[in-house]
C-alpha cells in the first residue's frame, strides 16, 4: 500500500470557507509560480470570482492557488447555478492569465505527482513512461485533478497512481 509516512508529509487542500459541495475546477500549470508572479495571481483570481456571474447575477466563488503550481476554481451552485457563459468568461480569463505568465493551464492531459518534496508536472505519455521505466509506481502520489467538487478534494486531495481514474489513465 502506498506510504503513509509520504501521505503524512503531503500538504491537503482545505480551504476553509469553500462549502463541500462547492463544484471545483482544477487547473495544473505547466510551471510553478514564482513568488511575485503567485502573489499577482492570487489578486486576479480574487478580482475574477469576486465579479464572476452567471445571467447578471453574482456567483459564490472561490479561488486558490495550491502547491504554487496548481489553480482551483469553485462556485456554490446551491446559491447560484454557472451558465455556458460564465464557465466561457473563466477560459477567458485564464487564457489571460496563460498570457500573462507564460504559462500553460488550459491543457488538460497533465499529471502532478509528488517528487522528492515537491511538485512534478507531466503529460499523461511522459507518466506512462516514467511507470514503464519504473520510476514512478503503484504507489506514488498524484494530486486529485478529477475532483468535482470541494469535499471530493478535501478527502482525497491526493491519491496513489493505483487508484481510480489514476488506475485507468496509467494503465495499471
Amino acid at each position: 500500500s502506498p506510504s503513509k509516512d509520504v501521505q503524512s508529509q503531503l500538504p491537503m487542500f482545505n480551504p476553509a470557507q469553500w462549502p463541500g459541495r462547492c463544484r471545483i475546477w482544477v487547473y495544473v500549470s505547466n510551471r510553478a509560480f514564482e513568488a511575485h508572479e503567485q502573489f499577482e495571481l492570487v489578486e486576479r483570481l480574487s478580482e475574477f470570482t469576486a465579479n464572476w456571474s452567471a445571467h447578471k447575477l453574482r456567483l459564490s466563488a472561490y479561488s486558490t492557488v495550491f502547491f504554487n503550481q496548481i489553480i482551483v476554481l469553485g462556485v456554490d451552485e446551491q446559491v447560484q447555478a454557472i451558465s455556458g457563459c460564465s464557465i466561457d468568461s473563466s477560459v477567458t480569463f485564464l487564457k489571460e492569465c496563460e498570457a500573462q505568465w507564460d504559462i500553460v493551464l488550459l491543457d488538460g492531459g497533465r499529471l502532478a505527482r509528488y517528487d522528492a518534496g515537491g511538485l512534478k508536472v507531466e503529460s499523461l505519455a511522459q507518466a506512462r513512461e516514467q511507470l514503464a521505466l519504473g520510476l514512478i509506481n503503484p504507489q506514488t502520489w498524484f494530486f486529485n485533478s478529477f475532483a468535482q467538487n470541494a469535499q471530493q478534494q478535501r478527502n482525497d486531495t491526493w491519491m496513489p497512481a493505483s487508484a481510480g481514474r489514476f488506475a485507468r489513465v496509467l494503465g495499471i
